[in-house]
């Protein structure tokens, strides 16, 4: 019998990641605001392109500042600095949509292009997560650490998107996630091809397809005791997400493998933030239900101690070989057992001595057969 846990598609915790939901307002077509009522605040004047803006240049793939075919859809936003660090700068603050699980590692990815029409690229846009809005005028930098700072992540040409990525473990109470530049301009900044200084901006970002999700890739117990019927099988599965391979301890390299004994096992998962790695123990029990045999007695519930009826012992009409007793008083300490039970337990401990009167507890194994649990009243 195999037992199977259903695949999902891992959950990206950015609310409207391409930027395709919008509430458009004639009054103000050019900038964010048709993003602010689908969970996406500007801080700053952050610009918002898609093609129902090309007749006041904020279209796409053309517009003001250059040319750029949506990395996926039809929309992308754009943020920019201005040459001096006190200068005008621009940053995208949105809600997530769940809470963040304290030390839980998150994968975050988003891609960005260079328009045109400007002269630099930097090694310096951040992503920083806080629990509440933060506020900002138009000037200055956000004097917050960033979360996430990609130094990897640069380019040389106006052609490609590339990607910014990084991992991020959680404090626990990270709600919102902004974007943008949270370091002074001329660090780790680049000079492109162009010769064009665009409105007093030295750097400026399209952004798009943005990704947050959780690191860990096993859909499952992280422990669990597996009841079932023999043959033993069981699946375990994988969380799918684009971009990701992994590999079992059992050598699979797919979404899932199917194991058929206790053990240790783990997965690796390799994303865009690198390695994660999640290990797990599997236990299996047979959930085959056996008829208790019926030429078997009831078992006593009062043990009279010194008596010669059948009362005088623990007696179990047709009980066979190699069953097990234990034995426990109130407070739940063993004081009887054995291995080899053949009806002759007459109220004594494992050393051999008379118990006290009172109530016990007893577990009566009895091979290819239920167990027998239940409390017995010990009278002299």
């Amino acid at each position: 019998m195999l037992k199977f846990i259903s695949v999902s598609a891992q959950e990206n915790l950015i609310r409207n990641p391409s930027f395709e939901e919008y509430v458009y307002d004639p009054n103000d077509p050019v900038i964010f605001h048709p993003l602010e009522k689908r969970y996406w605040l500007r801080l700053g004047s952050t610009d918002y392109f898609m093609p129902l803006f090309n007749s006041v240049n904020f279209g796409t793939p053309d517009n003001y500042f250059g040319t750029q075919i949506p990395k996926d859809g039809f929309a992308y936003v754009g943020i920019g600095n201005a040459s001096s660090s006190a200068g005008l700068r621009e940053y995208i603050q949105g809600q997530l949509t769940k809470t963040l699980v304290k030390n839980k590692t998150y994968c975050f990815t988003s891609f960005l292009s260079v328009p045109d029409s400007f002269q630099y690229s930097s090694r310096n846009f951040s992503i920083f997560f806080n629990h509440n809005d933060i506020i900002y005028s138009t000037t200055g930098i956000i004097d917050s650490i960033p979360s996430i700072v990609d130094k990897s992540c640069y380019t040389n040409n106006y052609d490609d998107w590339f990607l910014f990525k990084g991992n991020y473990v959680a404090k626990g109470f990270e709600q919102k996630i902004t974007l943008g530049h949270f370091f002074p301009n001329g660090i780790d900044t680049f000079k492109m091809p162009s010769t064009n200084s665009n409105n007093s901006l030295t750097m400026y970002y399209y952004i798009d397809d943005l990704s947050l999700y959780e690191i860990n890739t096993y859909q499952g117990p992280t422990d669990t005791i597996i009841k079932m019927l023999p043959p033993f099988s069981y699946s375990l599965q994988a969380k799918q997400h684009s971009n990701t391979k992994y590999l079992w301890s059992t050598g699979d390299t797919t979404l899932s493998t199917t194991i058929a004994a206790d053990g240790m096992y783990t997965l690796q998962s390799i994303t865009e933030c690198g390695m994660g790695l999640d290990t797990f123990y599997v236990h299996f029990e047979d959930a085959t239900i056996i008829p208790p045999d019926s030429t078997l007695g009831n078992t006593p519930n009062v043990l009279s101690i010194g008596s010669d009826t059948i009362n005088g012992s623990f007696y179990t009409k047709n009980l066979p070989r190699n069953c097990s007793l234990l034995i426990y008083n109130r407070w739940g300490v063993l004081i009887y057992s054995t291995g080899n039970y053949s009806n002759d337990w007459k109220g004594t401990s494992n050393d051999n001595k008379p118990i006290d009167t009172g109530t016990y507890y007893y577990i009566l194994s009895i091979p290819n057969n239920p167990t027998r649990k239940g409390f017995i009243e010990v009278l002299r």
